[in-house]
């Protein structure tokens, strides 16, 4: 069956090679622009490091929050209790977040924390997570030191409007008729 799997993903993959990657092309001149019209991405860009706490339910994110309130290391909390072992095993970290890389349900008010300030718990797909501000500063990158990744961002985006061209085509395009005698 996982050959068969794979055999299928092999059969996508060479499709969409072959029907949009082939097709996307990323000149020097676009990735020039998107870094001149985007300048709050690359200059003066300020960051905040975050570390963090995810628990099961809301009554354990409250017991973390009191061990916080009597002196307790947030780092060590994130090692004894976090369910995220990844971050758990680094104390909590989590790294350097823009705005825009913050999670659109807690990033308006994770953003305004100081330094050293403790969120309140929030609900989350994987859990409650409590956040902490460890840092934060302020970066600026030279379009020597970015230019990758702007280039990546715009091919991706490009085969992301692609890929859904596409999609909608199939999908105008392709009759659908389910075998019922099949399903039982």
């Amino acid at each position: 069956r996982k050959f068969e799997d794979l055999k299928k993903e092999l059969v996508i993959s060479t499709y969409l090679q072959n029907e949009i990657i082939s097709r996307i092309k990323v000149a020097d001149k676009e990735v020039e622009a998107f870094y001149k019209i985007n300048p709050s991405e690359f200059k003066n860009r300020e960051e905040i490091r975050i570390s963090q706490i995810v628990v099961p339910n809301e009554a354990k994110a409250q017991e973390i929050l009191d061990k916080i309130k009597i002196r307790r290391d947030f780092g060590d909390l994130a090692v004894n209790y976090s369910t995220d072992r990844a971050s758990a095993a680094n104390k909590g970290d989590l790294g350097y977040f823009t705005y825009k890389r913050l999670p659109e349900e807690v990033r308006d008010e994770v953003i305004k924390l100081k330094v050293g300030e403790i969120s309140k718990p929030y609900k989350m797909p994987v859990g409650y997570e409590i956040y902490k501000i460890t840092d934060r500063r302020t970066v600026s990158f030279t379009f020597d030191q970015v230019k990758d990744s702007i280039r990546t961002q715009i091919f991706n985006d490009k085969f992301n409007n692609e890929l859904a061209n596409l999609l909608d085509g199939l999908k105008k395009n392709t009759t659908v008729q389910i075998n019922e005698s099949l399903l039982k």
